[in-house]
């Protein structure tokens, strides 16, 4: 963790004013994630299955085109040369592999880093090792890159430090993903798992991502009457909706689907995300969405 705080402040001391190149608008991600379905057991065949069922069920038709592969998909350590690589046994074939054959199906790829040392699962102690991006931000940006990587989801999970030390770390890659030449969704998440935060809820982060998280985590719950400071429900983020002037307020991934969640409250959510503008990223098994689950989305896509 020290080294993680003696990198922000040297990003901080040297975030001078050269501004980035400009980046690209993206408009808001219509897709899938792993993170509520797997977890870290998340695996290349299982990343495949929901891809598939995108396709079959029209979604990937009616814009849900992006999969992106949450925390837990590398191997636990980097190379000698401090690369990331695939877990081997989860990801057999790598990520590579698994961009070109989403690419051939019309679909994007999105991947999950983190600015500390640590990604959010390592540092729970959910998954071993030590492979977040600090201090090797060009190398992996190079790396997604080369690998074809569409979407970045770059996740605080360090420890609550002043909001312009965010910002240098968030600058960091963004500026990393522009040298590639490739674009890059950025979609971050700051404060990501510190207690007493609202992720992007205060300031401005304007011109360092195309998307920020301006809820804490989304439970599958209609309500949990938690501070915005904890765990929400879909009704406690409608009730205190946060702005993000200059760029697309996300408020969190989508729980409809999951249990816990009726399909009408799904129905609400999907609407009122959609409504709001924010990304609209499943995360429950895409081949068991019920009929009017499905009609939603495809719905809400035509916004």
């Amino acid at each position: 963790m020290k080294r993680t705080l003696a990198v922000l402040l040297l990003l901080v001391a040297g975030c001078g004013a050269r501004p980035a190149p400009p980046r690209p608008a993206f408009p808001p991600t219509l897709g899938w994630d792993s993170w509520n379905l797997y977890g870290c057991a998340v695996t290349e065949a299982e990343v495949e299955h929901q891809a598939d069922a995108l396709i079959s069920s029209g979604l990937a038709a009616a814009g849900y085109r992006t999969v992106i592969v949450d925390d837990c998909w590398f191997a636990p350590d980097r190379t000698r040369d401090g690369s990331l690589t695939a877990n081997p046994t989860t990801f057999p074939h790598g990520i590579a592999a698994l961009a070109d054959r989403l690419h051939a199906e019309g679909l994007t790829l999105g991947i999950y880093e983190s600015p500390g040392d640590r990604t959010c699962a390592q540092q729970s102690g959910a998954y071993p090792g030590s492979t977040g991006s600090a201090g090797h931000e060009a190398q992996d940006a190079r790396t997604f890159a080369a690998w074809g990587v569409d979407y970045l989801k770059y996740d605080w999970c360090g420890p609550g430090v002043p909001a312009e030390m965010q910002r240098a770390a968030f600058r960091r890659m963004r500026d990393a993903l522009v040298a590639t030449g490739r674009p890059v969704t950025y979609a971050i998440n700051p404060n990501s798992g510190v207690a007493g935060s609202v992720p992007g809820a205060t300031g401005t982060w304007a011109g360092i991502a195309d998307a920020v998280r301006v809820t804490n985590d989304v439970v599958p719950t209609w309500r949990t009457g938690a501070p915005a400071t904890e765990d929400q429900g879909i009704a406690d983020v409608l009730d205190r909706v946060p702005p993000a002037p200059g760029t697309v307020r996300d408020l969190d991934m989508l729980v409809a689907g999951l249990p816990g969640v009726t399909d009408e409250q799904g129905r609400t959510q999907i609407a009122r995300w959609a409504a709001l503008g924010s990304p609209l990223v499943l995360t429950a098994d895409v081949s068991g969405l019920s009929p009017d689950l499905l009609a939603a989305l495809k719905d809400a896509a035509r916004r």
